[in-house]
């Protein structure tokens, strides 16, 4: 949203804002995958993580969110957010 509000008449702006997020994500990604896998010496300490909480209630509607984050779902957050941002970077 940024980006369409601000980012049109300064293209260089917004592209670095895009490429700050994408790379902002995969150094989260691979700051919890450093933390569980490796600094645990591969106890996967703390997983499985999951939350939740109601999104948005009326009555007789109740739409609920939630996540869980174990060590499959850790792996693939790593792989889809490096590989994301290798295209994004190279394209």
């Amino acid at each position: 949203m940024f980006i369409t509000l601000f980012g049109l008449r300064r293209p260089k702006l917004s592209a670095g804002v895009a490429l700050g997020g994408i790379l902002l994500s995969l150094a989260l990604s691979i700051a919890m995958f450093w933390f569980n896998i490796i600094e645990t010496h591969g106890g996967f300490m703390g997983l499985p993580i999951s939350g939740g909480d109601t999104w948005f209630q009326a009555p007789g509607l109740l739409v609920q969110f939630g996540f869980a984050i174990d060590p499959l779902s850790l792996l693939m957050l790593l792989i889809v957010t490096g590989v994301g941002s290798c295209v994004f970077l190279y394209s």
